[in-house]
């Protein structure tokens, strides 16, 4: 037997200390790893989930802000105390899911809720919204999810279903031997003459419009006309201006761009611009006297007006609710009219191309009214008011679907503000026979007025104008302005989504 010492000097069993000793080393530090390799993926899920709960509070807002752009019912229940959202049911919020496709599978990716709301819901004229959305990635009640919400305001450019303009005249062009008044902006799409008192304002009441005046063709001013245009004029082609003393109280710009004209350059007997004067030619181009804030000559860079042309009209009687009623001549329809005056409202095609007065003297309407018609229409006299359900102006639309079919606004034919408006859209000619007033809009192919006409320009109710189509160049114009939004903290917790102050919205489902 070897003595204890000799076993203690030996080197039997070492290797199985040190394979034991490294192995468990070796444990650790593979322990170790795997600890901050699964925190590290953590940290990077979180990241990720952290930005992506961000762009589906974005994906949110921007619904919201389309749905107010383009749905009614969405704008008017934003003016109820618990704003429009995507829903709630039974106390549960209605979280949107967002999907994407992993090597062609769906996969989640996030889910959202928002809630829009009027800034001041008393004041019709206001059109700012305030959008409040939630964003979840990857869905709320995941271990990882990350909540996140954002919002900021955004305000409407109220123009009604395409229609941007208090006067508009496509091919025939304005003209004004008599006196003209145009609250909002106008377009003419070929020559405007001005041979009497003509002003064209920013318009009243806080309604969309800065008194500007663009034109396709030239600007002509005869000598005696007296000429107040309050926002910007921009000419394709040149001005002739007769009128001493006429005043651009903002940028006149003149692009010497048309075509057709007789004129070869711009020509001011005594104008002043208070602002900037453009013109896209050389400054020998512009001959007579001007006095301007600033004078610049050879601009490049602005974009020249756009040949628009009318909205087209299509009649599908099933757009309207309840559906539309087709008449075969004015004597059918005169007497519906006739028996229903004091209970006006609906939408009527009358397919006569003959002509017809329309005497709303004494009228009442309980509705929005719609008349397109293949004829003539002389307009008399004023309704005696409305009470159109649900509040608001009642309005009324002619739409004349030839090129035949004028509208003459004949013995004060006037609108009410904030009762009774009008849209009159005519493929044919518009013009006031009488001193009219018009709150609302007027679009035709020419004005041939032979008395004075006054416009105030007042967006149509969208729901009116079913069945009218618009230059596809302009869809994209005056939609909802954004503005910068705000990350703000979600106040999400296990129960739901909390109100600013005290309780809640809804509860996650």
């Amino acid at each position: 037997m070897k003595s204890l010492i000799s076993l203690l000097r030996g080197d039997r069993g070492v290797g199985m200390v040190t394979a034991l000793s490294v192995s468990f080393v070796v444990t650790s530090l593979a322990v170790t790893w795997y600890a901050i390799g699964v925190h590290e993926l953590d940290e990077v899920a979180f990241d990720a989930n952290r930005t992506g709960a961000i762009n589906m509070a974005e994906a949110g807002a921007r619904e919201a802000m389309y749905l107010l752009a383009n749905d009614q019912t969405f704008r008017d229940d934003a003016l109820l105390a618990d704003g429009a959202n995507t829903g709630i049911t039974a106390g549960v919020c209605q979280l949107t899911p967002v999907d994407s496709r992993v090597n062609g599978t769906p996969r989640q990716i996030g889910e959202y809720w928002y809630r829009a709301t009027k800034v001041d819901p008393a004041d019709p004229v206001d059109l700012r919204y305030l959008i409040e959305s939630w964003g979840w990635a990857p869905a709320h009640d995941r271990r990882q999810s990350s909540a996140k919400k954002i919002e900021f305001e955004i305000e409407l450019q109220p123009y009604g279903g395409g229609f941007y303009h208090a006067l508009f005249a496509s091919g025939g062009g304005l003209t004004a031997g008599n006196r003209k008044e145009i609250y909002g902006d106008a377009y003419s799409g070929q020559n405007v003459s001005i041979n009497n008192i003509s002003r064209i304002y920013a318009n009243d009441g806080g309604y969309p419009g800065d008194g500007n005046l663009d034109i396709y063709g030239d600007l002509e001013i005869g000598g005696g006309s007296n000429v107040d245009i309050e926002g910007y004029v921009k000419v394709n082609g040149y001005i002739q201006d007769d009128k001493v003393g006429t005043v651009y109280r903002k940028d006149a710009i003149v692009l010497h761009d048309n075509l057709v004209s007789p004129y070869v350059n711009t020509w001011f007997r005594n104008a002043t611009v208070n602002q900037t004067l453009f013109a896209a030619a050389p400054a020998s181009d512009v001959t007579g006297t001007v006095a301007a804030g600033t004078e610049v000559y050879d601009a490049t860079g602005i974009a020249p007006v756009p040949d628009v042309g009318l909205p087209s009209f299509t009649w599908d009687a099933t757009e309207y609710s309840p559906a539309g009623t087709v008449w075969a001549t004015w004597a059918d329809f005169d007497a519906w009219y006739d028996a229903n005056d004091n209970d006006l409202k609906g939408a009527h095609y009358v397919q006569d191309t003959g002509s017809y007065v329309l005497d709303l003297g004494g009228s009442y309407l309980t509705g929005h009214f719609v008349l397109a018609f293949d004829g003539n229409v002389t307009v008399k006299r004023t309704p005696s008011g409305s009470s159109q359900p649900g509040g608001g102006p009642a309005q009324i639309v002619l739409a004349g679907l030839q090129t035949t079919s004028d509208v003459v606004l004949a013995q004060s034919s006037d609108s009410i503000e904030g009762v009774v408006h009008h849209l009159i859209v005519t493929r044919g000619n518009f013009g006031a026979a009488n001193q009219s007033t018009i709150y609302g809009a007027i679009y035709g192919y020419g004005d041939i007025s032979s008395n004075r006409l006054e416009v105030h320009f007042r967006p149509p109710v969208e729901e009116t104008v079913v069945g009218f189509e618009f230059d596809p160049s302009l869809a994209d114009q005056f939609r909802p302005e954004p503005g910068v939004w705000r990350e703000t903290a979600p106040s999400v917790d296990s129960v739901g989504l909390k109100k600013p102050t005290t309780g809640y919205w809804c509860n996650l489902p």
